[in-house]
């Protein structure tokens, strides 16, 4: 078996130029099979002796020595037993030997060629690419270089860096890409995709038309305004409420509460209402129909020339009014039937019909009021943000005012757990701090406080 040479020069050895005549003798590693590793040999004073214990096998082949990963030819002049000076050991050796002994090495299987910063980044599960390469933690890790006009090809980041440039191209691409087919599936082309820009709003070919049978619909329709000169009450009519509604519809999308909660408040008083006239309709219905079984087949009244009236709102409580109208308008026909058919006295139907116009007059005029008071120039800001201890003054102005006109919102609506029918109102941008902090926060403020904002607002 042929040895191994290796030195190390020990601290204490003269650092003096080596010359024929003092050429320290080289250490050799014989094997020492009792001991499980090499035995090294060295001369007194000029090496330190190291015991290296097997952790790697060394398989000596003719020429070759193979340490590690590494296969090292080997010159014979440094494996001649007692190393005679006068060719000093291959330096490739030492520096290979002591870099496979002493250093960290690559792990088995990789190409040291490779630069393995470049492989030696970020990842997350929601990353765009298939490797889960994490764009912005790597903006972050690599700030400086990209900060820098310059940077250095030196910096040990700098494939890293490298790397980050092309997945941002190729991610900036992605995007394009995805723009062009207006978000739809990658097999979608994009001069297909471009057609949904052409799509129009939809609409109503021939219109949007209410029939009305009777005066009384048609008034609750039209309202009635003071005339020039003289003095009286105004009647808000559906027209009218359709116009507030949208209003208080619009700020929803604003994220006020209480436009919020005057829509919830609103539908569930018209949805009474029309309950209530279901109810008077069947009561009519049931003695039209006794009559029937009695051999009396009697027909609904109805106009000669109903009215027509175009409609075309701009948001559903328009719709929603205009189907209390056409419900209320069936219902004064019902019970109008009934009195010229002796089915029901004069007055009883006089009471009913005026019974079903109250209430109807009612949720009209509360919606007007509503609206009114939301959009007055200083509530118009009002949001759930206002709400919030860290409010300015301004917004708690607002938060104040805003309660002692129209009272304290309900918590359920506040949190957004009763919505209203429809609503356009989206996603809120607060932050799930903010969220929790919502539930906290306290709907009913100082009476005081409140009416002192309450009037600095009416004045």
């Amino acid at each position: 078996m042929r040895d191994v040479c290796l030195s190390r020069p020990s601290q204490t050895a003269s650092s003096a130029p080596v010359t024929p005549g003092n050429t320290p003798r080289p250490r050799f590693l014989s094997a020492d099979p009792a001991k499980g590793g090499f035995r090294p040999e060295c001369a007194k004073g000029t090496h330190r002796p190291i015991f290296i214990r097997a952790a790697r096998q060394l398989t000596l082949l003719p020429r070759v020595t193979v340490v590690g990963q590494f296969a090292i030819p080997v010159r014979e002049e440094c494996l001649l037993p007692g190393g005679q000076p006068g060719n000093e050991p291959f330096p490739s050796i030492l520096i290979l030997l002591m870099r496979s002994l002493f250093m960290d090495t690559q792990p088995a299987g990789v190409d040291p060629s490779v630069d393995s910063s470049v492989d030696a980044f970020a990842r997350s599960p929601s990353s765009p690419f298939a490797d889960g390469y994490d764009l912005e933690s790597e903006r972050v890790a690599l700030a400086h270089l990209i900060a820098s006009d310059d940077p250095d090809p030196a910096d040990p980041l700098f494939g890293r860096y490298q790397l980050f440039l092309e997945r941002e191209e190729s991610l900036d691409h992605q995007q394009q890409v995805h723009a062009l087919r207006q978000g739809g599936d990658p097999l979608v082309r994009p001069h297909e995709a471009s057609e949904i820009n052409r799509i129009g709003q939809l609409t109503s070919e021939g219109g949007d038309r209410m029939r009305l049978h009777t005066r009384d619909a048609m008034r609750l329709f039209l309202g009635r305004a003071v005339a020039p000169g003289e003095s009286g009450h105004a009647m808000a009519g559906g027209r009218r409420v359709a116009a507030a509604l949208r209003a208080l519809w619009s700020l929803s999308g604003n994220d006020n509460p209480y436009a919020d909660w005057k829509l919830v408040e609103i539908a569930e008083r018209i949805t009474g209402i029309r309950r209530a006239n279901e109810l008077e309709q069947q009561h009519v219905r049931q003695l039209l129909d006794a009559a029937r079984e009695k051999g009396l087949d009697f027909a609904v009244l109805q106009s000669r020339e109903p009215a027509q009236v175009s409609l075309g709102f701009g948001s559903p409580y328009g719709y929603m009014i205009v189907m209390l109208l056409v419900e209320i308008d069936w219902l004064v026909r019902l019970v109008r039937s009934a009195v010229l058919r002796d089915l029901m006295a004069s007055s009883e139907g006089v009471r009913r019909i005026g019974f079903a116009k109250h209430r109807c007059l009612s949720v009209f005029h509360f919606a007007v009021h509503c609206q009114r008071v939301l959009t007055r120039p200083e509530l118009l800001p009002l949001s759930r943000v206002d709400f919030l201890p860290n409010a300015d003054t301004a917004a708690a102005r607002r938060v104040e005012a805003a309660r002692a006109l129209l009272g304290a919102i309900p918590r359920d609506v506040f949190t957004g757990e009763r919505e209203p029918r429809h609503s356009r109102r989206r996603v809120s941008q607060l932050s799930h701090a903010e969220l929790r902090l919502l539930d906290s926060v306290p709907l009913s403020g100082d009476d005081a406080d409140a009416k002192a904002a309450a009037n600095t607002l009416v004045q």
